[in-house]
């Protein structure tokens, strides 16, 4: 009996040494913003999804996802640039507008510059090594103004800045989607 415990120990022994170790593997979406606009009374969530997608998620007042805006880009955006895409959720005409887009790892601060509405400085969020991704992930939403309503292009400008505050590249031709 002791001879078959024995034995059995060093079975298990002998498996655990050559299993191999487990690895972390990396998540599949991160989390980027989130808001609120107050017509229509919406909650939105931005989420970077595995390996280039971000989803624009609308919430209703009970809190049930109603509305999901999905971004994909193809490829890492150009050196020193970044790729954006706007939505304005509730469609024409509405104060309402939502972005999300991709920089390229050296752009540190993003900054939005909305048609009547504050300009927003965001720190975009670098992709998990493992997504095989080279890019950093934004998303932002903004109330504009009343006059801004009836526009598709609500986004004037979007500057790329690195670290130190230095101007990279300035996109100025943001498409959006009006609905």
């Amino acid at each position: 009996m002791r001879r078959r415990a024995g034995i059995l120990a060093t079975v298990v022994v002998s498996l655990l040494a050559g299993a191999t170790p487990a690895t972390a593997q990396a998540p599949e979406f991160v989390p980027l913003s989130s808001g609120n606009f107050v017509t229509p009374p919406v909650r939105w969530e931005a989420l970077a999804v595995r390996p280039s997608t971000i989803f624009l998620d609308l919430y209703d007042v009970e809190n049930i996802l109603f509305q999901t805006y999905n971004l994909q880009f193809a490829a890492p955006p150009p050196k020193k640039g970044v790729s954006a895409l706007g939505y304005r959720p509730p469609g024409l005409p509405s104060t309402a507008a939502l972005l999300g887009g991709v920089a390229e790892p050296r752009v540190k601060t993003v900054k939005v510059l909305f048609r009547g509405a504050p300009a927003q400085k965001l720190k975009p969020t670098p992709a998990p090594a493992e997504w095989d991704f080279r890019a950093r992930f934004f998303a932002t939403g903004a109330v504009v103004a009343e006059s801004a309503a009836g526009l598709t292009r609500v986004v004037r400008k979007i500057k790329a800045l690195d670290r130190k505050g230095k101007l990279l590249s300035t996109q100025a031709e943001i498409f959006t989607n009006p609905f």
